[in-house]
């Protein structure tokens, strides 16, 4: 006797075929590639950012050692700096004399400017120097280029409007 019923072939089909979903749909596929994307995305941007940040940091660790580097000069070297014998503007770069056989303190004081000024150049981006005086004081300020909107310590207002990152720095020589 065969019983051959056509609705339990079709109802054993499917319970023996289609019971369990194996795999993924295609809309799970896409919804989870998007998800790694925008993860992937997020990782390159903050990548990005980092870099940009430990150059602006590295270029303000720079300026930081070029201002004490200078004060440090101006403060040994305490007998040049009568009268403005420091002051120097941003555009100024004077020339290196060798000495023979010792430097007199002026010939130090032009000859550390020069040093100055050209390590400026060369180790910060559109580097910028100048020394002014005040009374006592003396102002050191040292500005390059950046391409982060940068955070100024004591930049003028000009400075603050570009993309110039700036350091300045106080320092008394008695």
């Amino acid at each position: 006797m065969n019983h051959f019923n056509k609705t339990n072939i079709t109802t054993s089909f499917h319970r023996k075929h289609y019971s369990h979903q194996y795999g993924l749909s295609l809309i799970e596929l896409l919804i989870s590639l998007f998800i790694f994307s925008s993860g992937l995305l997020s990782m390159g941007q903050l990548q990005t950012h980092a870099l940009k940040t430990t150059a602006l940091n590295l270029n303000t660790k720079q300026a930081i050692q070029l201002v004490q580097k200078i004060a440090e000069t101006m403060t040994a070297n305490s007998m040049a700096t009568t009268p403005n014998s420091y002051e120097i503007d941003g555009s100024t770069t004077p020339n290196f004399t060798p000495c023979t056989p010792i430097c007199s303190a002026q010939q130090h004081t032009l000859n550390s400017l020069s040093n100055w000024k050209r390590d400026i150049h060369t180790q910060l981006p559109e580097g910028e120097g100048s020394i002014s005086k005040s009374g006592e004081t003396y102002q050191i300020f040292i500005s390059w280029s950046s391409a982060e909107k940068p955070v100024s310590n004591h930049c003028n207002t000009s400075q603050a409007l570009t993309n110039k990152a700036c350091h300045s720095y106080q320092v008394s020589i008695l």
